[in-house]
């Protein structure tokens, strides 16, 4: 009787064979110079996000130890890892964890990879079933997802236990405090980026902990890499109970940053542009909120101009 057993399938591209979970064949293509973050010529989706899609965590694993970039995105920024949650695919998530994968990652409307688990059955059959073709069933998502959201939030936890600024990311003060027992200047707490803790926290809206920044000695008018104090990226954001805190601890109403931005500035900058930059920095607005906040905010900064006149 003929054996099948070492017959080598030939595929027409590495997708054809991630959709096989054929590991031999894949490494093969890598071999052969195949980039594992070159995207298909067809659709110019990435072999990761091919592998996610159809939930081959063996591959996913594969393609991480071969250099594929673990925090790799579709065209409208979805990561592969909020595509694993996105779809339930429980192994495919923590292959994705282990590898390495952004946990707190945002697509281009804000959406990360918490907000990926929580969409409804008539979204995701048709971006899984009608757009990707992936015959996924509402139950096996559902159940999957379930599996899924501990995992993440278990993740986020450890990460923000090493990592101050996951902490802070997280709105942790406590795991905040802990990270600068032993700091003598705070003023030493910076991101890769050069934005200063208490900028980064009031960015983020964080009253309680700019607070506890501001006891400790945080400089309030410390500036990030573009010149922004905290008061202005508090403005810029509406995050109200934070510019009060601010205000009532004498920041300055006159700053500007390096770009000629002051507050009455931060307060004009247009919807998108806003939220472009919350994106980037992980921060979810809504538009007529923000709107509101503004409101009160410049409302806050006149009544302490006032008062500055006023002493004057």
């Amino acid at each position: 009787m003929l054996s099948c057993a070492h017959l080598e399938v030939e595929y027409e591209d590495m997708w054809d064979a991630i959709v096989a979970d054929d590991l031999g064949a894949i490494k093969k293509f890598l071999n052969q110079g195949v980039d594992p973050n070159s995207g298909r010529e067809s659709d110019n989706r990435l072999p990761l996000m091919h592998a996610t899609l159809h939930d081959k965590a063996s591959v996913v694993e594969l393609l991480i130890d071969n250099g594929a970039d673990v925090n790799g995105s579709d065209v409208v920024g979805n990561s592969c890892l909020m595509t694993a949650a996105f779809l339930g695919a429980v192994d495919s998530v923590q292959a994705l964890i282990s590898g390495g994968a952004n946990l707190f990652h945002r697509n281009v409307i804000g959406e990360d990879v918490i907000d990926a688990v929580g969409i409804n059955w008539r979204m995701t059959n048709y971006y899984a079933n009608e757009i990707y073709q992936l015959g996924v069933t509402r139950e096996a998502v559902v159940a999957g997802r379930d599996r899924v959201r501990p995992i993440l939030l278990e993740a986020r936890e450890q990460a923000a236990e090493q990592d101050i600024w996951v902490a802070l990311a997280l709105d942790r003060l406590d795991l905040v405090k802990s990270h600068l027992t032993g700091v003598d200047d705070i003023t030493t707490i910076v991101t890769t980026e050069g934005s200063p803790i208490l900028v980064a926290a009031s960015a983020l809206g964080q009253m309680e902990t700019v607070k506890y920044l501001l006891q400790v000695g945080a400089d309030i008018e410390s500036r990030d890499a573009l010149g922004s104090t905290p008061l202005l990226v508090a403005a810029l954001f509406g995050h109200e109970e934070t510019a009060k805190v601010l205000l009532e601890n004498d920041a300055d109403v006159s700053t500007v940053n390096f770009q000629g931005t002051n507050l009455n500035g931060a307060l004009q900058l247009d919807w998108d542009v806003t939220r472009g930059i919350a994106t980037l920095i992980g921060l979810s607005l809504e538009e007529e909120q923000l709107k509101k906040a503004r409101v009160k905010i410049k409302e806050l900064i006149e009544a302490r101009q006032d008062l500055q006149n006023s002493a004057d």
